[in-house]
């Protein structure tokens, strides 16, 4: 599902001490082993997090608390909140039932299967487990991106055939409510993506494979048979409406330096990122990045220049065999900077 020169998998178990669940009138944090979802990339699923879990469930201690996947379906259409879980468990500490009733119903399903697969110590009475319920709370949560990731990502759709990798809910988190034009352009790329999911198939993240050519004849060959692409009206409409919105935020943030700075960085990479369509033209990217260093506005992190810093070291040097994976994590840690 991913592209393995641009995100990678990691990990991550994060153990603290083992708190009860309590019979008060709020739900408390707990703070049991939690395992968080791996899954994390350069892209953007680091960006739909699990926060804190919360519960209620009589004398029963956590043993162990899986974060919820954030299922694509979930993510694609911004779907976001609390989800209160209904928990039954048997003497065992093991779930026996769980049920979501409110929130987001997108979520329902992740919230459920974490809390199945939650484990408990149990209250005993004459030396016996003894079952119990109550409820779980799980907070799922779109963090807004900062504005380098956002151009990037609006850079990139009006270059990119497909929308796929669009992450719209991440950006429109970074938007006010009262910003009709940037809000309108950004629905319409929504509905693009969405009637590209329909017409190929359900596709999210990667084309989908045919073996005829589409009914618009917009397709070429492949190794694995047909990949269908969208038609060229469809495909200038997108294109239009991602510069159009381009340039709506870059009025919107004339009086704001700092973050019009980092989001012309964000529109520099990607241009940056067609120069290397040749590894060998790495210096060519270089010059394109070294401009943002002459006039660093104030508010913009250190961490902004030490990054440019050393990918343009990198982009003068000699290509190796991990040059892409660097230049992509370059980029992964430029879309996290606060």
């Amino acid at each position: 599902m991913k592209n393995k020169a641009l995100f990678i998998s990691i990990f991550i178990l994060l153990f603290s001490g083992i708190s009860a669940f309590t019979q008060t009138p709020t739900s408390k944090p707990l703070t049991a082993p939690i395992l968080l979802n791996g899954d994390e990339d350069f892209n953007s699923a680091d960006f739909y997090k699990v926060g804190e879990i919360t519960g209620k469930l009589g004398g029963a201690k956590a043993i162990l608390l899986p974060k919820p996947a954030y299922s694509e379906a979930a993510r694609d259409a911004g779907a976001e909140g609390k989800v209160k879980v209904e928990i039954e468990i048997n003497e065992n500490g093991e779930p026996i039932s769980a049920k979501a009733v409110s929130g987001n119903p997108l979520l329902y399903e992740d919230a459920q299967k974490a809390a199945l697969s939650s484990r408990f110590s149990m209250p005993k009475t004459n030396g016996e487990g003894v079952k119990t319920s109550g409820f779980l709370t799980y907070n799922f949560v779109i963090e807004p991106s900062n504005w380098f990731k956002v151009g990037y990502d609006l850079a990139l759709a009006a270059k990119s055939p497909l929308l796929a990798y669009l992450p719209l809910p991440i950006i429109k988190k970074s938007f006010q409510p009262d910003w009709e034009t940037e809000n309108s352009l950004l629905n319409k790329l929504q509905e693009i993506k969405t009637a590209e999911k329909i017409a190929f198939g359900g596709m999210s993240n990667k084309p989908t494979f045919v073996n005829k050519k589409s009914s618009n004849g917009g397709s070429f060959s492949s190794a694995q048979g047909q990949i269908l692409l969208p038609s060229p009206q469809n495909n200038q409409q997108k294109i239009e409406i991602a510069e159009n919105l381009l340039q709506a935020l870059s009025l919107r943030l004339a009086n704001d330096e700092a973050n019009l700075w980092k989001y012309n960085l964000g529109i520099a990479f990607i241009n940056s990122r067609i120069i290397l369509g040749n590894p060998k033209s790495g210096r060519d990217a270089a010059v394109i990045l070294k401009q943002f260093l002459t006039n660093i506005p104030d508010g913009v992190s250190v961490q902004y220049t030490e990054n440019i810093q050393n990918l343009i070291k990198l982009l003068e040097g000699e290509a190796d065999k991990n040059f892409r994976l660097e230049v992509a994590k370059t980029i992964g840690k430029l879309q996290r900077i606060k």
